[in-house]
């Protein structure tokens, strides 16, 4: 990825962190982090979205007997995070995520990809699109931050 891109990609981020994308800079978007993506595959193997390293909190609403937590890495795709009694692989999550961009939290549905002790993976099923941009906006931000997981 040239440093013009790059620096376009950032300058997309901080966009989509702040007012959001326009229409017209999606398609940009979506070809600067697929480039990203492919310089990620080596660290994540086959991804379809970007993911990274992400503090947020998220409460399950549904099921209800799961509780407020903080995910491990996110994404526009679906996000990971600590749990220590994981449903079952398949069970659906209604999700609650605080971001700092935004005063009121993401509402996103989700369902369990994967789950071992104390972890699961979970895809989203149901998100705004503005929502899923703005996750992975978070991700990218990460990867590229200095000390961020981006390869050489």
């Amino acid at each position: 990825m040239a440093d013009a891109s790059l620096a376009e990609l950032r300058e997309l981020t901080e966009r989509a962190l702040a007012e959001g994308l326009r229409d017209a800079q999606r398609d940009r978007w979506r070809h600067l982090v697929a480039e990203l993506l492919g310089r990620t595959q080596a660290h994540e193997g086959r991804r379809k979205h970007i993911r990274a390293a992400a503090g947020l909190d998220v409460h399950v609403l549904e099921p209800e007997d799961l509780r407020g937590l903080v995910t491990s890495t996110v994404g526009a795709g679906g996000l990971s995070m600590a749990m220590p009694s994981p449903p079952p692989v398949g069970t659906p999550l209604a999700l609650s995520i605080k971001v700092p961009q935004r005063k009121v939290p993401l509402f996103i549905k989700a369902q369990v990809a994967w789950a071992r002790e104390g972890e699961i993976g979970a895809v989203f099923t149901d998100a705004v699109q503005s929502d899923r941009e703005l996750l992975e906006a978070i991700a990218v931000r990460a990867l590229l931050a200095p000390g961020g997981m981006l390869p050489p």
